[in-house]
C-alpha cells in the first residue's frame, strides 16, 4: 500500500479542514478557504472507488475537492489496491480516469470517447498519475496527453 506524503500542520484559522464522509475524517487542505474557492473555479469534479475501504463516489454524482484532497484520495484509491479507480471530469464534460490494474504500479489511464466506441489511453506509473492530477486545470483535453492511443471497446 502506498502512503501519502505527510501533510504539514495547517491547523491555523486560515486553513480549511474539510470533512470527508468517504474517508471518515478531516482532510486538511494546504490553502485558505478563500483560495480553495478560487482554486475550484476550474470546475473539476472527482469520482473514485476503493471497494475494500468502501470509499466510493459515483461518476454520476462527482464532487468538488481542493487539489490536496484530490491527491489524498488518489493515494487512497489507485495508490492502494488493485481494482480501485479515480476520475476527473472537467467543465466541458471530458473524463480522465485511472484504474489500478495490479500491484506492479500499472495504472491504466484513459479518456473515454463513447461516440467513437473506445478510449484514448496508456499505462502510467503512480508518480506520473500524481503529477497529472496535481497539474490538471478545468480545460484539459486529449491533446495534453500525446502518449494516449486509441483502443476500441
Amino acid at each position: 500500500m502506498r502512503q501519502s506524503p505527510p501533510l504539514e500542520d495547517y491547523s491555523g484559522p486560515t486553513y480549511l479542514h474539510a470533512w470527508s464522509p468517504t474517508l471518515q475524517g478531516s482532510v486538511p487542505c494546504k490553502v485558505s478557504l478563500i483560495s480553495c474557492y478560487v482554486l475550484n473555479m476550474d470546475n473539476l469534479k472527482y469520482f473514485y472507488s476503493n471497494p475494500i475501504k468502501k470509499h466510493n463516489v459515483s461518476s454520476d454524482s462527482p464532487v468538488s475537492l481542493c487539489k490536496d484532497q484530490a491527491i489524498e484520495i488518489l493515494y487512497e484509491t489507485v495508490g492502494d489496491e488493485p481494482g480501485c479507480f479515480f476520475g476527473v471530469i472537467n467543465k466541458a464534460g471530458i473524463t480522465l480516469q485511472f484504474y489500478l490494474n495490479d500491484y506492479e504500479d500499472n495504472i491504466w489511464s484513459e479518456i473515454p470517447f463513447p461516440e467513437k466506441g473506445g478510449s484514448y489511453g496508456t499505462i502510467l506509473s503512480f508518480d506520473e498519475v500524481e503529477e497529472i492530477v496535481r497539474n490538471l486545470n478545468g480545460d484539459f483535453n486529449l491533446s495534453e496527453f500525446p502518449s494516449f492511443e486509441f483502443e476500441a471497446w
